[in-house]
């Protein structure tokens, strides 16, 4: 579909009160974002990281969650790719040793770092999960050089239990793939499957087979930085226009956090998107990409 009839199906879908059909079949979708993206690497912290670009126009980072890789934002990067310069950036891997405060800060430089590479100024971000946090930390570390936000599932730092950090330490010591832990497809069926759209069954099996090659020691450590860091003492500092994005089956924890956004980021802007779970940019990119445009623009 071109930009303009993608818009008008959004438009009627809207109208209608009714889920937005893909533009695509995920499959065909992903191949030609891989076929159009442009990777790039660039000098970080005395090390070399990966990033890689979609689309033409106003550049929009995607910073994304503890688990999956760039291709989670691949079906809004599609409907994006218009207006915007999707840009995708590797954050730098977790060293056992590596304390959060340190490892938030270097994830936010690479942004940065990437943002040097491309001769971009100011820059637009748009976070989930743990790249909402990241997203943060680059707006507290680096004001002039971020616009405005949009965040999912986002938190700026959370208390975690004896029992949490000490399944986190064991598990930041795990081999192996998330896919191999006992429950954890029966998990991701649990918090996410309903979501998804009943004519694109094999979109689930997608995030099933992305999730799944995470590395169980990787997932674990980057799930121990947002309770090893607290950014709240920052975000009466971060002035700029964010947009907060709830979403149902967020939980208590997440919900508070939420709210606590809502409260000190001095230009926070709520939406709640309703029946779409978790991961929207996944399971109804064509509204995520209204919400983005209607934000940015």
């Amino acid at each position: 579909m071109s930009s303009a009839s993608e818009r008008a199906e959004i438009s009627k879908a809207d109208a209608a009160g009714e889920p937005c059909p893909t533009p695509l079949a995920w499959q065909q979708v992903i191949t030609a974002v891989h076929e159009e993206r442009e990777e790039f690497t660039f000098a970080c912290g005395g090390g070399r990281l990966r990033g890689a670009t979609f689309g033409r126009g106003r550049p929009l980072y995607f910073l994304g969650p503890i688990a999956g890789d760039w291709d989670l934002f691949g079906l809004t990067a599609w409907l994006l790719r218009e207006d915007y310069r999707c840009t995708f950036v590797e954050l730098p891997s977790l060293g056992y040793t590596t304390d959060a405060a340190t490892y938030l800060a270097e994830c936010a430089d690479a942004v940065i770092a990437a943002a040097d590479q491309l001769e971009d100024g100011r820059i637009a971000l748009l976070g989930a999960s743990f790249g909402a946090t990241v997203a943060l930390a680059v707006m507290g570390a680096h004001t002039d050089r971020v616009e405005t936000a949009v965040l999912f599932s986002a938190t700026a730092g959370r208390r975690l239990t004896l029992i949490e950090r000490a399944m986190l330490v064991w598990g930041g010591l795990l081999p192996g793939r998330l896919r191999q832990l006992p429950g954890w497809k029966g998990i991701q069926e649990q918090n996410h499957r309903r979501w998804f759209p009943p004519f694109d069954h094999s979109r689930f099996e997608f995030l099933l087979q992305n999730l799944g090659e995470t590395s169980i020691a990787g997932a674990a450590r980057r799930q121990a930085v947002l309770g090893g860091v607290d950014l709240r003492s920052r975000l009466a500092q971060i002035d700029q226009r964010v947009l907060v994005v709830r979403t149902e089956g967020e939980g208590r924890i997440l919900a508070e956090h939420q709210r606590e956004l809502q409260g000190a980021l001095p230009a926070a802007v709520v939406e709640e998107m309703h029946n779409t779970g978790q991961l929207p940019y996944l399971t109804h990119p064509h509204r995520v990409a209204k919400l983005v445009r209607g934000f940015l623009d």
